[in-house]
């Protein structure tokens, strides 16, 4: 199949996932996922989705040991993670593992402070 073929038959589970907020339920946020391991190689749609949708963030977040990939696209393309992340990295840690989990520990932290603006957030970037 060809690229142009599979782009046609993929955009409205892209358009949908688009159009789910972070005021969805949960199970929403983990529908969301899933559909996107299926677009895996689409990742205009997970710079989107991660700049928008801190729940699909927070749900990246929790699988971050399972699927190292997920969360590093995840903290790459959401602004308010990379300044977390960015104050972990310039700290500076020894093993690659140690990083992640500080890097889980940033978002978190990271959310928990932005709970209350993310439409603002979303917004901005939009």
């Amino acid at each position: 199949m060809k690229n142009e073929q599979l782009k046609q038959l993929l955009n409205p589970i892209k358009e949908y996932l688009l159009s789910l907020s972070y005021s969805e339920s949960l199970e929403k946020h983990r529908l969301i996922f899933k559909k996107y391991l299926v677009l895996r190689d689409d990742v205009g749609l997970f710079r989107e989705l991660a700049k928008k949708d801190w729940g699909f963030l927070s749900y990246a977040t929790d699988r971050v040991l399972k699927d190292k990939e997920v969360i590093l696209n995840a903290i790459a393309y959401n602004p308010k993670a990379q300044k977390f992340i960015r104050e972990y990295y310039e700290k500076g840690f020894e093993t690659d593992i140690e990083f992640q989990i500080k890097k889980v520990e940033a978002i978190k932290k990271s959310q928990s402070l932005i709970k209350n603006d993310t439409k603002e957030v979303s917004n901005e970037i939009v």
